[in-house]
């Protein structure tokens, strides 16, 4: 008998512990007493420009191009250039502007907790949470231009030194990415027990909306042929929260189990050189089409998936 009731007292003592060492679920690896790791908060710079992350140019280069030979040389570079003294603002108030004065000072969090997972298949993970301050309402992208460029090193923007084809340019307002709400994001390592390695928790998109964005067009020859076409980017209400960005066989992957866009538009499209026409239709100039746009537009389950080739 007293041995019936210490094994009973032994077994119920370690139940204790090993219930403690289940994996943690959605939410209470933050929130468990003990288990909130550290912060990290970035504050703005006391000089310069505040809530600016500044950039001139993000390239991509490709060494092997069209064959299996890899040479510096002959590689193809896109990049995306910056206006001066530009880069990515975080703005405190919603528009279709530079955003100036305008900027959040105030810190990015950052959480990072861990766990083991249960003692008898352990299965630790690493977990992250950025979050923006409430006061950031905006996303603006200071982008100036995209172009093309050959034999040019990774770090090396393309310019008129290096025979560019500027493929588009953007307007001096940019590309702003109005908010409903601060964005959230996660990410896990290791154990992926938020269902994907990136998890966008909360982003919500009140609109997305660009300066004039025109399309150059070039001749065979490599000159600029003066035309192209020219829009504005209008897209109303999407809410990405709840996305997954995740690494797999089949590369990068993008999903998430619906999307909604409210609005979708192409404002004052033109194509050709606007303002020409000599003698082309009784003399009639080119000027703009008009907007083109789809309202309600349903996704379900997109996926994405990028991978090299």
């Amino acid at each position: 008998m007293v041995t019936r009731w210490m094994m009973l007292a032994i077994s119920t003592s370690l139940s204790v512990p090993a219930m403690a060492m289940e994996a943690l679920s959605e939410g209470a690896l933050a929130s468990t007493t003990g288990q909130n790791g550290f912060s990290l908060q970035v504050a703005p710079v006391s000089g310069g420009t505040k809530g600016l992350i500044g950039l001139q140019h993000l390239g991509w280069t490709d060494t092997d191009g069209l064959t299996t030979t890899k040479s510096v040389a002959n590689s193809g570079k896109l990049t995306l250039g910056f206006a001066a003294n530009g880069g990515v603002k975080f703005c405190t108030t919603t528009g279709n502007d530079t955003c100036a004065g305008a900027l959040s000072t105030r810190t990015i969090g950052m959480t990072v907790d861990m766990d083991g997972g249960p003692a008898a298949a352990p299965a630790p993970i690493l977990y992250a949470k950025l979050s923006l301050q409430s006061d950031i309402q905006r996303i603006h992208l200071d982008l100036a231009r995209i172009s093309l460029c050959s034999g040019v090193a990774s770090r090396t923007a393309c310019d008129a030194s290096n025979a560019k084809y500027t493929l588009a340019t953007v307007g001096t307002n940019g590309i702003n990415i109005n908010l409903n709400a601060a964005p959230v994001i996660g990410l896990d390592l290791g154990n992926e027990i938020h269902g994907g390695m990136i998890q966008l928790n909360s982003f919500n998109i009140q609109s997305i909306k660009s300066d004039v964005i025109s399309l150059r067009s070039w001749n065979a020859d490599g000159t600029d042929a003066g035309a192209g076409v020219n829009f504005s980017l209008d897209i109303g209400a999407m809410d990405l929260s709840g996305a997954f960005f995740d690494i797999s066989q089949n590369g990068l992957i993008f999903s998430k189990s619906s999307l909604t866009i409210a609005s979708a538009e192409l404002k004052d499209v033109s194509m050709g050189q606007v303002g020409i026409g000599s003698g082309v239709f009784d003399g009639v100039k080119n000027g703009s089409m008009g907007s083109f746009g789809a309202t309600n537009i349903v996704i379900s389950n997109p996926r994405i998936a990028v991978s090299g080739m």
